[in-house]
Order: structure tokens, then sequence, then C-alpha cells
């Protein structure tokens, strides 16, 4: 078996440690010219103490009001005020936190979702493979998926039973130990619960100022929503060179007041991740960029349309539940809920104009 990098390569050998019943020689072929690479990247990693600074007072900002707080290395670098565009910032951003966690100013954990014995609601395997072959929610494919996870599942509960233990199984084991990407896993676990085999899990949580009202988010969703209008409409499907502070300018006079070229870079990094769009910066400016639109702007407004419908949808939705929940003593209000609530409740809704939905699309919704 060959790896394209050293991090395929140890999660492949952690899959072999972990199964009982794999015997593994692992072996490591290498020339000079992949050392240097290695060490290329590690300098592009080093970090000097301003930049360490940085982080450590974004963290302070992001843990004002909640000593615990769940956030990717990409937001920690846009509050650190990082141009969010260089090369390899991840990567810097964690250097950065190993270097407080390695001084004692921060501790990090464990962001991983798991899945509990008492959460399956089928008394055995085959009354759970019953209502996957009889459900419409399953593709084939993810029928065989939702078979062997929920087969993985159940073999994990009588395991804990028989050991008088709790059952629990982290996603990320379930994907190593199946040979699923986590994140069909996690796509399929949805689908488990939709179709009444998993109980629901509300495994999220939004924190909402008890000073705070709602329209000031719809105002920040407006705004975003308003340059993802705008942006749809000037790229061309072509490939083509445009301006991000034309863009700015432009937006500032017609839709949005309060744009700015980090809200646009924001999006179109967004956009990349989704593989709506690529685009890379021209050196010559930091203006200036190259961009390419993967897919028919018809399908691109429609795919927009349905994000924010969903998105004002799900503001609404949380902030009526934190008004509905209990007081304490905090700043904030948590609000607990899960993907499939907010898929239930847009369908229980009372709108006119009601799409269809899956629960992508409310993961969708939740990144605006």
């Amino acid at each position: 078996m060959k790896f394209d990098s050293l991090e395929n390569y140890v999660q492949e050998a952690g899959r072999a440690g972990r199964d009982e019943n794999i015997t593994a020689d692992c072996y490591i072929l290498y020339c000079e010219e992949d050392l240097n690479k290695h060490f290329v990247l590690l300098n592009q990693s080093k970090l000097n103490l301003w930049e360490i600074r940085q982080i450590w007072k974004a963290i302070k900002d992001i843990t004002r009001l909640r000593t615990t707080v769940s956030q990717s290395a990409l937001e920690i670098a846009r509050k650190a005020g990082w141009d969010d565009s260089i090369s390899e910032i991840e990567t810097r951003v964690k250097t950065a936190i190993a270097a407080l966690e390695k001084s004692g100013y921060i501790k990090r954990g464990q962001n991983m979702p798991r899945v509990f014995a008492n959460s399956i609601l089928c008394r055995n395997a085959q009354e759970a493979i019953d209502k996957i072959n009889n459900s419409n929610l399953f593709d084939e494919t993810n029928k065989v998926h939702a078979i062997r996870i929920i087969r993985s599942l159940i073999a994990s509960r009588s395991r804990s039973w028989a050991q008088d233990d709790d059952a629990e199984s982290r996603v990320d084991y379930i994907s190593d130990r199946l040979g699923i990407e986590k994140a069909k896993v996690i796509g399929v676990l949805n689908l488990l619960r939709q179709a009444g085999i998993l109980a629901d899990s509300k495994d999220l949580t939004a924190y909402i100022k008890k000073t705070e009202k709602a329209n000031r988010s719809l105002q920040v969703f407006k705004s975003f929503s308003s340059i993802e209008k705008y942006l749809a409409e000037v790229i061309k499907e072509e490939e083509a060179t445009y301006n991000i502070k034309e863009w700015n300018e432009d937006i500032e006079s017609n839709c949005c007041e309060n744009v700015t070229p980090s809200k646009i870079r924001a999006i179109l990094n967004y956009w990349t991740i989704k593989k709506i769009i690529r685009y890379k910066k021209l050196g010559f400016s930091k203006n200036h960029i190259r961009l390419i639109c993967l897919e028919k702007k018809e399908k691109l407004k429609e795919r927009l349309q349905k994000r924010q419908e969903l998105a004002r949808f799900i503001i609404e939705y949380l902030y009526s539940q934190a008004k509905q929940g209990k007081e304490d003593d905090g700043e904030e209000l948590p609000v607990v809920f899960s993907v499939n609530e907010l898929k239930k409740a847009y369908e229980e809704s009372q709108s006119l104009f009601k799409i269809e939905v899956k629960t992508a699309d409310i993961e969708d919704a939740l990144f605006i």
C-alpha cells in the first residue's frame, strides 16, 4: 500500500494496530528530497514571539465569556487579525497553540462526537437492518454503510453490557475500524437518527447574549447574504481576474454599507471549501485574484437562496428557544439543539414557501 503523506501512513498504521485480527509490518521508503520538503514545512511553521502573543490575545478574547470553547484554527487566525489566505495558516495556529499549552497557558481537550449505547432504539441488529432497508432516506451506498455501522454499534453495546460498562463509540474509531470516511460516518449517523434507529442527540450548543436581540444577528446575516448575492452576480463561469478592493467599493455603494475585504475573502474561502469556486491570489497585488466558478450560475443562485432561507429560519428558531430557556447567572443563554431538530422544526413551520431540505442543507446553513 502506498501513501502520499506521513499523516495517512500513521493513520493506516494506527488502524492496523487497533484491529487485533491484523498482523502488519510497517515500512517507510523515503529519499533525501522528502526530508528537504519536510524541513521546509517545519521552517514555514516557525513563529516569532509577537505572533504567539497575537494568538494568545485572540484566545483570551474568545474565552472572555466562557472558559471552554470549540474553535477552528481558521477562526482563531481571523480573531488574531491574520490574513486567512496565507499558506500553512492552520499549521501556524496549531504551532502557536502547542507552544501556549506547553507553557501552561491553555489546555486542549478532544472535540470528537461519540455514539452511546443507550441511543440505539432497536432491540437487535436485524430489526435495525430491516428499518434501514425499508427506509427511503438511504441510497444504496448509504444502506451498506449504515448496516456496517449499526452492526458495529450493537456489537460494542453487547461487549459493554457483558463487562458492566458504559458503551460509547467515537466517530473517528468507527471511521478507522470500518474504513469509511469520517464525514460519511457522521452523515449516516444523522440518517440513522432521522429513521428512528438512533435517538436524536442534541450535540450542538449556541450561546446567545442576554442583552442581544435577534435583529443584531439578522443584520449580520443580511450583510453576508448581500455580499454573497453580489458575488454570485459578478463572477463568471469562465476563469477571470478580479479586484477585491473594487468589489468592496461597489458593494458598499449599492447593497451593503458594512462590507469589508475580509468578509469577501471569508465567503470566497468558504465557497472554495464547498468546491463552488477555485481561486488564487496574484503575486503583483494582494487585492487581485484569479477565479473560476465550478458550477453553473443558476445552480449557484438556487443553492444560495436555499441556504439563506434556512439560515434566517435557524436564527429566529434559536432565539425563540433561548427565550423559553431557564435563566442563570451567566451573561449568555446556552441553547442546546441538533441538526435533526432544526430540520424537523423547519418542516413543521408554517412557511408558505417551504423548500425540501436534507440534513446536509441544515449543516451548510449553520456555516453562513
